[in-house]
Parts: C-alpha cells; structure tokens; sequence
C-alpha cells in the first residue's frame, strides 16, 4: 500500500533493496482499491502481495484481496501490527485461511516490548527459520523472547473485549469532536485506534500540527495523505493515536478534554505561548 495512503513506510524501503516494488492506493471514497491491486497484479504478477497499513484508519478485507491472489498466484501476507488485537477479538476480518504468511509488532496494540512475531502457513516454515537465520537474526535474544510470552500471557488474563471496546469508546469520541468542530479526516471516522486529520483545507500542515500540539505535552506524527502535495518532512496531515488512552484506562472527562484541545488547536483557538514553544521542541528535538 501506498505510504501516503497509509502503507508502512518499511514495506517499501527494506524490500526495494532486493524486489521491484509496485504500490496500490485508494479509491476517491478512500477505500482500498481493488480494481488497482487487480490491475497490478494482471501486469506484473508478483510474487507477493502486502495487506496492511501503518496510518490506514479502515479495517482491511483479506478475504477479498485473497481471491485477487488466488487469480494470479501471488502470496499474500497480512501485516496486522496495528490490527492484531481486533482481529483477536473478531472486530476486524481474520487474514487466517486466507493469507500465507500474518506478521506483527509485539508494542502496539498487543502492549509487549519490541518486536515481532512471523506466523505461515505449514509449507512455509523452513524457508522462514532460514530467512531468520542466518539472513536476518543472530544470536537469539532471550530476555526479548521471554518479555514476548510475558505479554501473551498478560492479553491470555485481560478482558480483550472490554479492551478494544474502551479503545474504539475513545476513538469515536475523540472522531465525532473532531468532525463536529469541522476537522476533515481521512476515511471520515476510523475503526481503530488510529485518527488521521486532513489539515488541506486548514492553515496549517502536519509540520505546523505537530510542533504546536507537542508544545501543550500531545505528541502526534505529522503524516501524509492520498495525493499529498507537500514533502514527508513537512506533509497535509497528522496521525493521532488513543491507545496508552485506554491502556491507562482514562476517564471519559479527561480524554474529551485532550480531543477538544487538539480541535480548538487546528482551528487556531488555542493561545500559545510561542517562546514556550520553541523551546520545549528544541529541547525534544536535542533529546531525539
């Protein structure tokens, strides 16, 4: 997927080194369009197809990008590193049965240290431990693969549902202040943990966001959007992101609180002490 539709920017700047690398986009309504990803593959029929976003705020249908595989016999792999705890929760389409290979972090929505975990299909498994070792890992790390069956068995004792119902509770509140105060988001709404703000139609760019949210203690990440006109270092948009929200189980008055100032903040309704500001992002940006 495209970067500035919301593909992971690492899908791209790793796999270019050894594969040619083709991106898909979306359609005007901002869905994930099919008809491209067909086209794609009819052309260059590739080995492998990726499904999954890093700033794509929609569930993803596996089961349809699946069958457009199966057409051009190309493997899909499903990167679920923002997704995984919905699918476990069967808010989002399982990519299981249908994807040969499910990759994800282990320090998103999972709350586990850094890391990844890499499923397949049977078939695929020696070619995956030799791809591991001695392409890519060394010596195993054994505190990090010991912090990772921690955090199994920390999701295996939670209430998963209460979990993803209190982080969808936050995102749709922190979406309907947004759009009810006349900020433009990607996809119009989110169905994950995920909020991208559509600043083109503001006074100010994702740069601009940024500093001047991280200046009142909100960090976001500026990020580009579909057909964005302005540079990665700069771009039209930001990411926010509620899950240390719900993670610390916030209240409900708080939270608001956070979403109407970064609202009153797009819309230039905040009064903000620049020098202030100056110098906490000069000092964020000496510790960075």
């Amino acid at each position: 997927m495209s970067p500035d539709a919301g593909g992971h920017v690492s899908h791209y700047h790793y796999l270019k080194t050894f594969c040619n690398v083709f991106f898909y986009s979306v359609t005007e309504d901002e869905n994930i369009d099919l008809i491209q990803i067909e086209k794609l593959c009819r052309q260059h029929h590739p080995k492998l197809l990726i499904a999954g976003a890093s700033s794509y705020p929609k569930s993803i249908h596996y089961s349809q990008i699946y069958s457009i595989c199966q057409k051009y016999d190309t493997l899909l792999l499903a990167d679920i590193s923002h997704t995984a705890i919905y699918v476990a929760t069967q808010n989002h389409e399982s990519p299981f049965g249908y994807a040969d290979f499910v990759t994800f972090t282990t320090h998103k929505t999972t709350r586990g240290i850094r890391g990844g975990i890499v499923m397949s299909k049977a078939q695929y498994r020696s070619s995956l431990e030799h791809a591991v070792f001695p392409v890519v890992q060394g010596a195993p790390k054994f505190n990090e693969i010991l912090a990772k069956a921690v955090m199994l068995s920390e999701l295996a004792s939670i209430d998963i549902k209460k979990y993803v119902e209190d982080i969808l509770k936050i995102s749709n509140t922190f979406t309907s202040i947004l759009m009810n105060k006349g900020i433009k988001l990607y996809t119009n709404g989110t169905e994950t943990h995920l909020i991208m703000v559509d600043l083109r139609k503001s006074q100010i760019t994702g740069k601009n966001c940024e500093d001047l949210l991280f200046s009142q203690h909100i960090l976001v990440n500026r990020n580009q959007l579909p057909n964005d006109n302005k540079p990665p270092s700069i771009t039209s948009g930001i990411r926010i992101g509620i899950l240390t929200l719900a993670t610390i189980n916030m209240l409900e008055n708080e939270y608001t609180q956070i979403a109407e100032l970064i609202a009153d903040t797009i819309n230039g309704k905040c009064i903000i002490d620049e020098s202030l500001a100056r110098d906490i992002i000069q000092s964020y940006r000496i510790i960075e």
